[in-house]
């Protein structure tokens, strides 16, 4: 009952001593006289600035402590742990030190921490050994809910253990031997030691400050006592209102916990700690008295991981994290930009972490509206409408409001392209065998360069690598030399052992910083005289079709190449109407586009997307040559464009009155289903074909087709068939013509039909309509004039109508 009081008095004088404190479980031990007792109050993250220590019935009254202080005795040495915010006492207890025992820890805040030992003391007459503690260092274990952790007293080298206790954080002692008798969920003891416990941390109860405590012998006489403290911690990540955040120097930021709703019990505990793991040294205000907090002003130097943590001491400690950037406040300056004239451009403008973009033209038409860098393309730049001043609107990351930019461009015309200088060479001027050759080429560029290499007159490709040679191919050349502002790049090959197919027109190519250029070299041999191995080699450059005939589906997309050993002019296509497609490199439209290398390096190509079947027939190539003396050179193409479906529709035939309709795909590929519709909308599939209908659609070959018994004037009309080949996604659709029957004359008798009769009738008419103009009065005149325009137009509609309904017609080349 006395030892209960005085437990009640001691509680009721650490409240008082503080308008904010807080009384942990007491914690009960037994010593014997002259043993040594260590108390201690862990604080976390304040830190400790004063420590206190009241004896039982303070006999000795309040024994305070401060950092630094001199107030330590033999008995009592106490001072404040601020590495782990701990404030430790270390007690040498004698005969009447029982009782309650109470170390208070204060921190700058007026916040205070009451720890209690209830000690009893056995007379050291009945101490019949001599007691030593040894303390072994202290283990922190930063854990999670559910983990298991083994603590293990090490073994004594030179006696037994006589007993193993460990003490819990709310303050109770467990033999360790006897743990499974007590029922004790989460502790075990192990076989590592003699003094070996396995803690499962499974509730809140399991965090805070343990002890394990070992008693043993020394040759069986001296007592020996070793005590090992150990913490566990339980860090907890909640969210916080974004993972991460990127804010502008000089902006705010915001920071909060995602869902404080089931730790709402825990708002006043909330505290902000800056990346260094410190209180914040920006400004900032808690919002809301919850876990939310504005952060003022911030600068480059607060970029890394802020936090929120809450928690009770000794409990579950949370943490909301949030990753902030802060990026370096920039001024919008303007940019200027040089463009060439009638060249595209394709570049990306603003800063690299622009988060939004708008670009305006001088012309205040909206090139540019979308997130990230602003990107400019044109596929040809024009003067009077790109030349000025763009206005950039840019988004940054952690800013509202956007900064303006000004986009200056000027428009420049077009500097001639550098040229290569090419030379052949033999080992000596008088070898005009040319058993060994050297082919040169060189060229001045601004760039560095990249490669290098040789096609050869087969069309065989030579890398020329400096310092390399590989059989009969060396390299040969001075590298690059830089004078000025200029590189001068000079790279060949050293050819030795030459052969027939040495001999002809090469090509090199150059590589600059992404630009290419092309040289040609003429290898001639000069020592031959047999006429038809002269006239194997190739030495004056003939434009010559890459594929002579080729042919194509109408959906299929046409490439038509020839090349020329020669740099070329100008390049066009000549369809088989005598349509004419001119290209280039730069220059591409709806109906085909530029395939090649380019125009200086001897390629002139045109690729359509598809062609009719009309286009089929001759197609021709035509170049000009940079020698203005030079005519024009031209190769043909024979193309045969074939329609991917034909269709066509038969009948009613007298004998038995059938309308027969059927569609072939090209190559009979297999195909999923066929489609019929008929001219009122009414639709269905080689499956569902109406009673009157039969089906004789063959998937496997290509094959659409339905037979209609007794068909109606409507059904008469000209149908859609659709068709989709197995492993597309497209359908192909025809309309078949138009099959009207032609009746019977009454009898049975054979009647002819003159079908330019209508022709003969309407000359007459019309003969006698511009006699009446040129005889008549005026208004007669006028109105003659009028008729036959009106006249003239109703057949040119139907042609037209006509045409529409021809699929054959409708092609690139007559668009």
């Amino acid at each position: 009952m006395r030892s209960h009081l005085r437990i009640l008095c001691a509680l009721l004088l650490a409240g008082l001593t503080s308008g904010s404190s807080e009384t942990l479980p007491t914690i009960k031990t037994s010593l014997n006289a002259g043993d040594s007792l260590t108390v201690q109050v862990l604080t976390y993250d304040d830190v400790v600035t004063t420590c206190r220590l009241r004896s039982p019935s303070n006999a000795l009254g309040e024994i305070q402590f401060k950092p630094m202080s001199d107030n330590n005795n033999e008995r009592f040495q106490i001072e404040p742990d601020t590495e782990r915010s701990k404030c430790r006492a270390l007690i040498t207890v004698k005969e009447g030190d029982d009782g309650l025992w109470t170390l208070t820890s204060g921190t700058a805040d007026g916040k205070e921490k009451n720890q209690t030992y209830d000690l009893s003391v056995n007379p050291e007459s009945d101490a019949v050994e001599h007691n030593e503690i040894d303390y072994l260092d202290n283990i922190f274990i930063n854990t999670t809910i559910g983990s298991r952790h083994e603590i293990t007293m090490p073994d004594f080298s030179f006696g037994g253990v006589k007993s193993c206790t460990i003490i819990m954080p709310s303050g109770r002692e467990l033999d360790i031997h006897e743990v499974n008798a007590t029922h004790m969920t989460g502790i075990a003891r192990t076989e590592s030691s003699s003094c070996s416990v396995s803690i499962g941390v499974q509730t809140e109860s399991f965090v805070g400050d343990w002890m394990l405590t070992s008693v043993g012998y020394r040759y069986s006489a001296e007592k020996i006592e070793r005590k090992l403290r150990f913490t566990i911690h339980v860090e907890e990540i909640v969210d916080s209102n974004a993972a991460e955040v990127s804010v502008t120097e000089g902006n705010n930021f915001y920071i909060a916990v995602k869902h404080l709703g089931e730790f709402e019990e825990l708002s006043d505990t909330c505290r902000l700690l800056a990346p260094n793991k410190e209180k914040p040294s920006a400004k900032y205000t808690r919002l809301d008295h919850g876990c939310s907090y504005k952060v003022y002003n911030v600068r480059t130097h607060d970029s890394g991981y802020w936090e929120i943590r809450f928690g009770l001491t000794n409990k579950i400690e949370y943490r909301a994290i949030t990753r902030l950037t802060v990026h370096a406040a920039s001024t919008p300056t303007q940019i200027n930009l040089i463009w060439t004239r009638d060249r595209p451009v394709h570049e990306a403008l603003g800063p690299d972490h622009a988060v939004y973009c708008r670009l305006r033209s001088p012309e205040g038409y909206v090139a540019y509206d979308g997130f990230g860098r602003c990107w400019i393309s044109l596929k040809r730049v024009i003067k009077h409408q790109h030349e000025g001043l763009w206005k950039m609107e840019v988004g940054m990351p952690g800013q509202v409001l956007t900064d303006s930019y000004i986009v200056n461009v000027t428009v420049k015309e077009a500097d001639p392209k550098a040229r290569i200088t090419t030379r052949v060479i033999g080992e000596s001027p008088d070898d005009i065998y040319m058993k060994n050759m050297y082919l040169s080429c060189y060229l001045e560029s601004p760039d560095p360069i990249s490669y290098c290499k040789f096609r050869d007159p087969s069309g065989r490709i030579l890398i020329a690598a400096e310092a390399v040679g590989q059989s009969r191919y060396s390299w040969h050349g001075t590298g690059t030399n830089y004078t000025g502002s200029i590189h001068a790049h000079e790279c060949g090959i050293r050819i030795t052992n030459t052969t027939i197919s040495d001999f002809g027109i090469w090509r090199c190519e150059i590589d600059t910083k992404g630009v290419t250029y092309y040289g040609f070299l003429t290898a001639k041999a000069l020592w031959i005289r047999d006429p038809e191995i002269a006239a194997s080699i190739t030495t004056v450059p003939t434009l010559t079709a890459d594929r002579s005939w080729m042919s194509s589906l109408s959906d299929e997309s046409v490439t038509m190449t020839c090349s020329i050993q020669a740099p070329i002019r100008y390049c066009y296509f000549r369809a088989r109407n005598g349509t004419l497609f001119n290209v280039a490199p730069s220059d591409t439209h709806g109906l085909a586009e530029y395939v090649g290398a380019g125009l200086d390096a001897g390629e002139c190509g045109i690729k359509f997307p598809s062609l009719a079947t009309s286009d089929s027939g001759y197609w021709s190539c035509h170049v000009g040559l940079l020698d203005l003396h030079k005519r024009e050179q031209l190769a043909r193409f024979e193309v045969l464009v074939n329609d991917t479906m034909v269709v066509s529709q038969h009948g009613p035939f007298r004998h038995d009155n059938r309308l027969l309709l059927e569609g072939r795909v090209n190559n009979a590929r297999p195909l999923d289903y066929c489609r019929f519709v008929r001219i009122d909308g009414f639709g269905f599939t080689n499956e569902n074909v109406p009673t009157n209908i039969l089906d004789w659609s063959d998937l496997e070959k290509g094959l659409c087709g339905i037979i209609i018994r007794n068909p109606t004037n409507l059904e008469q009309h000209p149908w859609a068939i659709v068709a989709r080949i197995r492993g597309q996604d497209t359908e192909i659709t025809r309309l078949t013509d138009i099959a009207f029957p032609v009746p019977n004359p009454p009898g049975g008798s054979v009647q002819f039909r003159i079908p330019g009769a209508w022709i003969i009738v309407m000359t007459l008419g019309m003969c006698m309509i511009l006699l009446a103009s040129f005889v008549g009065p005026k208004r007669n005149r006028e109105w003659t004039y009028a008729r036959a325009n009106a006249l003239r137009n109703s057949f040119m509609a139907k042609k037209v109508e006509q045409n529409a309904n021809d699929a054959s017609k409708n092609t690139a080349v007559a668009a």
